[in-house]
């Protein structure tokens, strides 16, 4: 992504920690777009080569919770990447839970 996320580390419990990923609509419809672009390389149509299909084809046929769900999964996984490139001084394991998206 060009803009980079907005990404705030905060102390809970014990060991855990909350993650706070701040995006705006753009860098999320961008998020969605990178994945659009992703389905396209290996979608299959009749009457086309795999990874052929032109993008409005796409666009119109693949489902849009499946492009919500790959652009979240990829919002969720730069997070993780700046927080591990700031915080080299903690130790980090297991995998998140309780992911909550929020809307304003």
């Amino acid at each position: 992504m060009k803009a980079k996320l907005s990404v705030v580390l905060e102390k809970g419990n014990q060991s855990n920690y909350q993650i706070v990923t701040t995006i705006t609509p753009e860098q999320y419809n961008a998020f969605k777009e990178q994945a659009l672009l992703e389905f396209a390389k290996t979608y299959k149509k009749d009457g086309y080569r795999p990874g052929k299909v032109p993008l409005d084809m796409v666009r119109k046929e693949v489902n849009e919770i499946y492009l919500e769900m790959d652009a979240m999964n990829d919002i969720i996984n730069s997070s993780l990447d700046i927080l591990l490139q700031e915080h080299k001084d903690i130790k980090f394991i297991g995998q998140p839970y309780n992911l909550d998206k929020k809307v304003e």
